[in-house]
């Protein structure tokens, strides 16, 4: 018997959203796009683009920081394997941490262990399942060590 990780619930308001997408003729931009863009927008208090989909917004994220063949990003072990694969497509060296078994985000003392010993340019942290990462303390080993976090909060959502 397989367990869904995270079965999809979806149901007539979803249902009904979609369709009123598909009916104003814009897909991916349009009116429905940027109310949401907006929404989003002021709910997190920063500035706001939809894409297609969380690899477009990994890639789109990484490009802005400029990430690329002389970057060193540090990835979770569980994650979709976009996590790995889009800095690994810019060029970067990926250097991937384990996760902490209670939580499966990243485990963040593995995580203080590599940015002791190496020059991380980019941690991409990635909220599991909505679960939230310890932001204070990566925040703090940020700072410490001077490397950017990306958050990818898609699940979170």
């Amino acid at each position: 018997m397989k367990i869904p990780m995270a079965k999809p619930d979806i149901g007539k308001e979803e249902m009904d959203a979609v369709k009123k997408v598909i009916k104003s003729g814009w897909i991916g931009q349009g009116e429905i796009t940027k109310k949401f863009e907006n929404e989003l927008e002021s709910y997190l208090g920063a500035d706001t683009v939809a894409v297609n989909s969380g690899s477009s917004a990994i890639m789109c994220s990484l490009l802005a920081l400029g990430v690329n063949s002389t970057s060193t990003v540090v990835v979770p072990s569980f994650t979709f394997l976009v996590t790995a694969s889009i800095p690994k497509i810019l060029g970067a060296k990926i250097i991937p941490v384990d996760m902490n078994k209670k939580t499966l985000n990243m485990d963040i003392d593995e995580l203080e262990k590599i940015v002791k010993r190496k020059k991380v340019d980019v941690v991409i942290i990635v909220d599991v399942g909505g679960m939230p990462n310890d932001i204070n303390k990566i925040k703090e080993l940020s700072k410490k060590y001077n490397f950017t976090i990306l958050e990818d909060a898609a699940e979170a959502f």
